[in-house]
């Protein structure tokens, strides 16, 4: 497994797991998510965070966990009903997010020209793709998540079909 995001910055991550992924080691990447990439930063106070709504990554612990550093500026399934503050992620949006609409199919594209063998050529390929991503794509990424948000408010939460920009 690997956990990765993007924002207006660059890529965060790669942080690679060999297990399956349970509540407790997604709450372990979570941890290592904002001690490597924002201990010593100050952006917490423009930050939302986005996850999906996979079931490991609705938990209160993790719920809790990430109101600490994002101040409930947090987009999530069941968030909401944790916290009473925060979004709800829109169900069924696997074109909303980021990593759904760029990343993951920006990545396999880069990680499989290669043809790694080995999971450690896998992991390597993985890791060079994240940091070859040019910094450009991830500003015109967050501003077509941005359009994307509108569509959702203008649609009233419902579906929309194609944005043209």
């Amino acid at each position: 497994m690997v956990w990765a995001a993007i924002s207006s910055k660059g890529i965060i991550g790669s942080f690679f797991r060999e297990q399956m992924i349970g509540a407790a080691k997604y709450l372990g990447i979570m941890g290592e998510f904002v001690e490597i990439h924002y201990a010593s930063e100050d952006h917490w106070n423009a930050s939302w965070f986005l996850q999906d709504g996979a079931r490991r990554h609705r938990n209160p612990v993790l719920f809790d966990f990430l109101s600490e550093p994002f101040n409930d500026r947090i987009i999530a399934f069941d968030y909401d009903k944790h916290t009473g503050s925060g979004m709800v992620l829109p169900p069924y949006s696997p074109d909303l997010t980021p990593c759904d609409f760029l990343l993951w199919g920006c990545l396999k594209d880069l990680v499989y020209r290669q043809t790694p063998q080995i999971i450690g050529e896998l992991k390597h390929h993985i890791s060079t793709a994240c940091e070859t991503i040019p910094s450009d794509t991830s500003v015109r990424v967050s501003e077509q998540f941005c359009l994307r948000l509108r569509h959702v408010v203008a649609a009233n939460g419902g579906n929309f079909e194609k944005i043209v920009v």
